[in-house]
């Protein structure tokens, strides 16, 4: 499997659980996800360039382009990192 194929694997992936995290923290005000903002923490960075003014369908689509690009970078990058110290392993 190439690096961006499964980077791109792990940035949906990370969408799906940014957006479960974010319904279960909106319809059980009462409790409180564990570790949401650890899940989320790409999303939350995106959402902190704008203000909490912007309204709710732009914040969801900044939110989960956040979440993607996030997760995305982060599987992309530690791949290349893992099979270049693969390959200087085997020499």
């Amino acid at each position: 499997m190439t690096h961006f194929r499964l980077a791109l694997f792990i940035g949906f992936f990370g969408v799906i659980l940014g957006i479960c995290a974010f319904l279960f923290n909106y319809h059980f005000i009462s409790l409180s996800f564990p570790g949401y903002t650890f899940f989320v923490a790409p999303a939350i960075f995106m959402l902190s360039f704008f203000t909490e003014e912007t309204a709710f369908t732009p914040k969801m689509i900044l939110f989960i382009s956040g979440q993607f690009l996030g997760y995305f970078i982060l599987a992309y990058v530690f791949s290349v990192i893992f099979s270049l110290v693969n390959k200087s392993n085997q020499k």
